[in-house]
């Protein structure tokens, strides 16, 4: 049992140093040996739980995922009307993803090396399907028995969704004003809800 806690730590310290390195040196300034000081772990041990830069870094993207799906289900609160819990299912989502200008500017980078990257694009389409999931169950459990009477589809819905998160995740690293970041995400929430249910959010 310690042996698999100590296993599970050591997994979370190499993903967090992940995150950190390459949105502070880029993917190619981040080496497997600089990420395994960064976590205090040795080299051998970083390649024995993960056998390539592209696997560590899409697990890293995975984990960021299952964590901020877990924080979200737990806020859902089934008892609210319909365009509340969308409504609050989206901020959640957008809050979490891009909150965060370090775990922005990691997406971002993920997103343009896989651009001349052979290996890290063809995971990274796996990682996108499996985000793209994990944002239409999200929203599904929000709109719960509402869905037929939308406008949009539920894939619609959470593709519109996912697009918006990658445009913001970039909009994220330049913005100076927090409260300008916030306001276009308020903007998108009221549009999207208005658009689906007929009602606008306060």
């Amino acid at each position: 049992m310690k042996k698999k806690q100590d296993a599970q730590n050591s997994i979370s310290k190499i993903l967090d140093a992940t995150v950190e390195s390459i949105s502070g040196l880029g993917y190619d300034g981040a080496s497997m040996i600089r990420i395994a000081k960064k976590a205090g772990v040795s080299k051998s041990l970083l390649h024995y739980h993960f056998k390539s830069k592209e696997d560590l870094v899409i697990q890293a993207l995975t984990s960021i995922t299952q964590e901020i799906a877990a924080d979200i289900r737990q806020q859902i609160d089934v008892a609210k009307p319909s365009w509340v819990r969308i409504s609050s299912a989206v901020d959640a989502l957008f809050d979490l993803f891009i909150s965060s200008k370090e775990r922005a500017s990691f997406v971002n980078e993920m997103y343009s090396t896989a651009a001349h990257n052979e290996r890290l694009n063809d995971q990274l389409k796996i990682y996108h399907k499996k985000q793209f999931e994990v944002i239409e169950e999200i929203l599904s459990t929000a709109i719960g028995e509402d869905e037929q009477s939308f406008l949009f589809s539920l894939s619609d819905l959470a593709e519109l969704v996912q697009t918006m998160i990658l445009g913001l995740s970039v909009n994220r690293i330049f913005a100076e004003n927090e409260n300008r970041m916030n306001n276009y995400l308020q903007i998108f929430k009221k549009l999207l809800v208005l658009s689906i249910t007929g009602k606008e959010t306060n």
